[in-house]
């Protein structure tokens, strides 16, 4: 018999003997558990989602190849805990292993770059091993491999709702009853087509070929020429990520004078095709290096900038390095597992840093977002001895950073929070707030537009009526 179609038949007898056999073995067990006086209820997902399970489990195994089944022990123990009901234990090994596969791609790519891209300036040196990978946080982990194309756009959000639903049931084990056999087992494809046999595109390969090249020699005429070709080509996303890890080798100790000559060459050029936001970070981490007193790093940051002509990116003052910290900071307490108790006191600190003194303007992005995303909280509840104030930051804003906020539904991180009913409430919150302190008859209208949309606001980025008024009215405030 042909093995494949042997395989098959044993799941169609498998799942057609599954009812009864695993209906008779729940109750045997409950009636122990029961006896002495254990919970039963809201424990064990029903029979019927579990058939679901079994139903498609062949299809997604297809995208396994042969020689990686023998070694995926994460497959059995998610098929074994979802059979007997335990689909948030299932999910939970899944989760293990996509996050265990995933640190390994980035230890087999690089994983100083993706230090140098995941990691903010002020805590990049506490990451230099293997082992420091370990700290890294899974939101971070994901955004970081996002960055660096070792996740696809597609794939970073299909894993981030997983993460989302994981931390959803580890809260409260009986929420397990919402997910259906058929979400647990497209999870399971997710996983595994996305992430543990992704290939990686060829563009990232060339970006870590290229970095290879500028860290270990000097780079020849015919490199640079073909590493120029390559920066033309690039998208800008990719060309952020790429001067992120060139800033990094620049800025190691043990870089010798060839790494020097080498981004000489070739950051001006790469310099033109990144955007503002990735320009303002080198700016802003030369101010960090120099109030931490880390003379040798400041004085590589500010050498960087003269290569690349941007001076007009430095910061105004030191402020905005302070106030860069507490906004990675309070950020960072946001994401984790007990902001409502942490976040508040990082809310004021950035509060106390922003006074009643105009944020430097090449901060005005990042802060605006931060606020935003703050704001419209993390999907589960409000913070509330933090809300006041993320208000009375907001009702502040100035007409270009009412602008940004109105409009950061473009930003990605904001649209992934848009998918839940209580951030889209809390961002209609924002836009009435905005209202009554803008003043330019354009962004009203804009406001009111939005306001009174009737769509899911995730897809507002979207729409083209949306699109071109956001690129008239930044045309006004020169963005």
């Amino acid at each position: 018999m042909d093995y494949d179609l042997e395989r098959n038949e044993l799941i169609v007898q498998t799942n057609n003997e599954f009812s009864p056999t695993m209906l008779d073995f729940e109750q045997k067990m409950m009636s122990v558990y029961q006896a002495v006086g254990l919970p039963i209820n809201d424990v064990l997902v029903p029979v019927q989602e579990r058939r679901k399970v079994f139903k498609n489990f062949m299809d997604v195994l297809e995208y396994v190849p042969e020689p990686q089944l023998e070694s995926a022990h994460f497959i059995t123990k998610f098929m074994t805990a979802a059979s007997v009901g335990l689909f948030d234990s299932a999910l939970n090994h899944l989760w293990v292993e996509t996050i265990k596969q995933l640190k390994i791609r980035i230890q087999q790519y690089d994983i100083d770059y993706f230090f140098d891209v995941a990691i903010p300036s002020e805590r990049r040196d506490e990451f230099t091993t293997l082992e420091d990978l370990d700290k890294v946080q899974d939101t971070e982990l994901l955004e970081g491999a996002r960055a660096i194309e070792l996740l696809s756009e597609k794939g970073y959000k299909q894993l981030d709702h997983i993460k989302f639903m994981l931390g959803y049931i580890e809260r409260d084990s009986s929420h397990q009853a919402e997910i259906s056999g058929t979400q647990l087992i497209s999870w399971l494809e997710v996983c595994i087509r996305e992430v543990i046999t992704l290939e990686i595109p060829a563009a990232t390969i060339q970006t870590q070929i290229l970095l290879r090249d500028i860290r270990e020699g000097l780079l020849s005429e015919t490199n640079v020429i073909n590493a120029l070709a390559f920066i033309g080509g690039i998208p800008v996303k990719l060309a952020n990520v790429l001067a992120k890890g060139i800033y990094g080798l620049y800025l190691r100790k043990d870089a010798g004078s060839h790494i020097t000559i080498n981004v000489k060459r070739l950051m001006p050029e790469l310099w033109e095709h990144i955007d503002s936001a990735t320009k303002n970070e080198f700016a802003t981490s030369y101010a960090i290096y120099m109030v931490n007193g880390e003379k040798e790093k400041a004085k590589l940051a500010r050498a960087f900038i003269s290569i690349v002509g941007g001076e007009e990116y430095l910061p105004d003052n030191v402020r905005s390095y302070e106030l860069k910290i507490a906004l990675n900071q309070l950020l960072s307490m946001h994401r984790g597992t007990n902001n409502f108790y942490n976040e508040p006191q990082f809310a004021r600190q950035v509060e106390r840093l922003v006074g009643k003194q105009k944020v430097p303007t090449q901060l005005d992005r990042d802060y605006v977002i931060t606020m935003v995303d703050v704001f419209l909280t993390n999907g589960y509840g409000v913070c509330w001895a933090a809300d006041p104030i993320y208000r009375n930051l907001i009702e502040r804003f100035n007409e270009i950073q009412a602008f940004i906020a109105a409009t950061s539904f473009n930003v990605e991180r904001i649209t992934n929070k848009l998918n839940k009913s209580l951030c889209a409430d809390k961002y209609r919150e924002m836009l009435d707030i905005l209202k009554s302190n803008a003043s330019h008859p354009a962004l009203l209208e804009f406001i009111d537009y939005v306001l009174g949309y009737k769509g899911h606001y995730s897809n507002l980025a979207l729409e083209t009526k949306v699109r071109n008024q956001v690129q008239a009215l930044r045309l006004r405030y020169r963005i």
